[in-house]
């Protein structure tokens, strides 16, 4: 089966909605990640920018205070992006009917989840809600978190109808008052890109579905049922991969999967970003400048691990572990499995040769 025909796409503007939170709550976050990867070739969205700054002068005091309460805030509307566009969650009515429908506890562990990086998050169990001992234990071993962040954990542990309350009056605040006169204006254009992507992934096949993607993940897409592309306004020149089981009870983990990937409108248009030898160059010997970086490379050498396993054996934060293996990835340094958990891999055999290449094409050029 060809990658074309697993491809989903249709428009959501409640997806909009979600990602234009993320957006507002990290948008430096997302420049900082993007000029990154892009270096020199990345340009703000001057519009994007104008429409954060515009409205976060009119943020109210419990808005801001709800929103200091989330640790990672850009992971918490992951989980509900991905439900509302498979869900086909299309309005602020089925949203909310949908929120509200979800226990409070299912929502905090959820959350917890992306904080803790309890992988799964069916670790996390309904215990912690009322073992104060077990609290005491779980906030011990969040150790990138600062006292005054663990205090909002254990917020969340006491009071979960509170912070399901709390979630659900940001995503209807931002409607009301930043969404709601531009839904019409969004859904429109999401059609017209749709479009755009169906006619591009016609065109020219799985090439272009491929160079979607930020990096290489061919076998984790050859291996899925089912992948949903939507192009976002508020991404600008951002893109994210979301992954998750379509099953949850079936016990194989990669002929279950399902993959979301939010692409920006500019990366629609203009996906391929040239990258020159000396561009290549630059990024993967920056990477390689950093000294926990080389020792994650050697210890994956033919060592296929997941994070957590990375983390143990190096004595690294999750955290740290997150930010090396990112740049490793973008610059294609490291590659990922998708088997019963997510593996990274690397060989210095392939590295090196890959490298000589890229050497012997700037040298020749």
């Amino acid at each position: 089966m060809s990658l074309a025909d697993k491809i989903v796409i249709k428009s959501n503007p409640m997806v909009d909605l979600l990602t234009s939170i993320v957006r507002m709550m990290n948008n430096d976050y997302i420049n900082k990640i993007a000029s990154e990867t892009y270096g020199i070739g990345y340009k703000r969205d001057e519009y994007i920018q104008y429409w954060v700054e515009e409205n976060s002068l009119k943020l109210p005091n419990y808005i801001l205070d709800i929103q200091k309460k989330f640790i990672k805030e850009i992971l918490i509307f992951q989980g509900f992006t991905f439900d509302f566009y498979f869900n086909d969650i299309d309005t602020i009515e089925k949203a909310n009917e949908y929120l509200s429908a979800l226990p409070a506890k299912e929502i905090v562990k959820s959350i917890l989840g992306f904080v803790a990086n309890s992988d799964p998050i069916e670790d996390i169990k309904d215990s912690l809600f009322n073992d104060d001992r077990e609290k005491i234990l779980f906030l011990k071993d969040l150790k990138t978190l600062n006292a005054f962040q663990k205090s909002y954990i254990l917020d969340f542990l006491d009071n979960p109808e509170e912070i399901k309350e709390d979630i659900i009056k940001i995503i209807n605040f931002y409607y009301d008052n930043f969404f709601r006169e531009r839904e019409k204006e969004i859904v429109q254009i999401n059609i017209d890109y749709s479009d755009l992507i169906k006619q591009n992934i016609k065109k020219l096949g799985d090439n272009y579905i491929k160079s979607l993607f930020l990096m290489d993940i061919s076998s984790v897409l050859e291996e899925s049922q089912e992948i949903g592309i939507y192009a976002n306004y508020f991404f600008g020149l951002y893109r994210d991969v979301l992954i998750s089981k379509k099953d949850e009870e079936e016990e194989t983990f990669k002929n279950n999967e399902r993959i979301l990937l939010i692409i920006g409108y500019n990366l629609v248009k203009n996906i391929s970003i040239k990258q020159n030898p000396e561009s290549i160059l630059t990024k993967v010997f920056s990477n390689l400048s950093n000294e926990k970086t080389l020792k994650i490379l050697k210890f994956l050498d033919n060592n296929e691990s997941e994070k957590r396993e990375i983390s143990d054996r190096l004595g690294m934060t999750i955290d740290e572990i997150n930010f090396a293996v990112g740049f490793l990835l973008s610059a294609n340094i490291i590659n990922i499995e998708l088997g019963r958990k997510l593996t990274y891999q690397f060989s210095s055999k392939a590295f090196i040769e890959k490298i000589s290449k890229i050497l012997s094409d700037f040298f020749n050029k």
